[in-house]
């Protein structure tokens, strides 16, 4: 799926049941319990995962994104949330709610 078909209107959410987080000093932790994949997060992933654990916007998760980075171009942050969201969901970890 091409990053700019992703809209701030859907919902994504983790995969209850099939994903655990972890926050550790690099950032996190994703592990897919299914396929018995281990994923590192940086600082940025792991903030906007966490936030998965509840529905949310893709606009909400920039907002949160740019709290913590405030100096960060909005647009770039953006696309690279969007393109974060994009790998999920074709792993299949994430789901449009």
């Amino acid at each position: 799926m091409s990053d700019s078909r992703l809209t701030d209107e859907t919902r994504w959410g983790l995969r209850c049941g099939q994903v655990q987080i972890r926050q550790e000093q690099f950032g996190g932790l994703l592990y897919d319990m299914q396929r018995h994949i281990l994923y590192e997060l940086n600082r940025t992933a792991f903030l906007a995962i966490r936030k998965m654990t509840q529905p949310v916007h893709l606009a909400d998760l920039v907002s949160a994104v740019l709290l913590y980075y405030p100096d960060q171009d909005v647009t770039q942050v953006r696309r690279d949330i969007a393109g974060l969201v994009s790998c999920l969901e074709e792993a299949g970890l994430v789901d449009r709610l």
